[in-house]
């Protein structure tokens, strides 16, 4: 059976980015956003609509050396059991598993000093990692320095049913119990192997 896929582009919002209260000096940023689609079959009779979602972000020591070099997290001091992500208010089915691809950048130039993927699960209304022993050992093993580098993510290949109408997709990264950063985005579908009024990015509707 192949597919048809057309789309339409929405807006991307940044988070509100938050220090982390455990660890002073610790930035944390996520975007999300994505394209909807109406997914057919080869005879032409409506797949339902897919929405191909993005989620990337990063975490940063906002100064250089000393206490704030061991809080960025590119050491022993992350524990990445702690990282989390709520999704409960979204009103969109998020996939049960996928994979997260990291890197550690350059602040300055963006340049890659190292970078894997690692598989996340959800558990109800909550993102992990799947094994975050296994992450916290490649960051000790990369030989980051906090003052020089930091650590983006991206979740990869992220789709989901869409919905006619308003498709919401929120998400709260969390430290622990300790709020760090939001993002949401509304990607509307209009259904029957149409998508909604085309856009550009900034003009769709966003909360």
């Amino acid at each position: 059976m192949s597919s048809l896929k057309t789309f339409v582009r929405v807006a991307v919002i940044g988070c509100a980015a938050a220090m982390l209260a455990a660890c002073a000096s610790v930035s944390w940023k996520c975007e999300i956003g994505g394209d909807v689609g109406q997914q057919q079959q080869a005879q032409g009779a409506g797949g339902g609509g897919v929405i191909h979602a993005t989620l990337s972000g990063e975490l940063f020591a906002a100064g250089i050396g000393g206490a704030v070099a061991n809080m960025v997290g590119i050491n022993s001091t992350l524990d990445s059991s702690q990282i989390a992500m709520d999704i409960s208010d979204s009103s969109v089915s998020w996939p049960g598993s996928g994979s997260v691809a990291l890197k550690i950048q350059n602040k300055t130039n963006n340049s890659i000093l190292a970078a894997r993927s690692f598989q996340w699960v959800r558990t109800g209304g909550t993102i992990r990692l799947s094994d975050p022993g296994s992450v916290d050992s490649w960051l000790l093993s990369t030989g980051a320095n906090a003052g020089t580098h930091k650590i983006s993510y991206e979740f990869q290949n992220l789709t989901m049913p869409a919905q006619e109408g308003n498709n919401l997709l929120a998400v709260d990264v969390y430290y622990g119990s300790t709020p760090q950063a939001t993002a949401a985005a509304t990607i509307p579908y209009s259904g029957g192997g149409r998508p909604n009024d085309p856009c550009v990015i900034g003009a769709c509707q966003v909360q």
